[in-house]
C-alpha cells in the first residue's frame, strides 16, 4: 500500500482468487471477549504470537469503535498510542 498506492492494493484485492480472512479478534477484545480490559501492553505481549499465528491472514483489525472509549476511559492509555505501538513498522 505504502509503496504502490491505493489503486494498486484494490487491484490486487480483486484479482485475488483466494479467500482474504481478516481477524477481528483485537478489535472485539475492546468491545466483549475481554471485558473492556485487554491493555495496551496485554496486546504487545501477544503479538508476537499473533503474528506467527494468522501469518498467512490477509488483515488483522484491531480497531474499533469502543477503542477510544476503552482506552481513555477504562484503562487511561491513549487510543493513538496503542495504534503507534501496535503498527508494525
Amino acid at each position: 500500500f505504502d509503496q504502490d498506492g491505493p489503486e494498486a492494493f484494490a487491484k490486487a484485492v480483486r484479482e485475488n482468487e483466494g479467500l482474504l480472512i481478516t481477524d477481528t479478534t483485537w478489535r472485539d477484545a475492546h468491545q466483549s471477549l475481554l471485558a473492556t480490559r485487554m491493555r495496551t501492553v496485554d496486546m504487545l505481549n501477544i503479538s508476537d504470537a499473533t503474528k506467527i499465528a494468522l501469518r498467512n491472514a490477509y488483515s488483522l483489525e484491531c480497531w474499533g469503535g469502543a477503542t477510544f472509549d476503552v482506552c481513555m476511559r477504562f484503562l487511561r492509555e491513549c487510543p493513538w498510542d496503542r495504534l503507534s505501538s501496535l503498527r508494525e513498522p
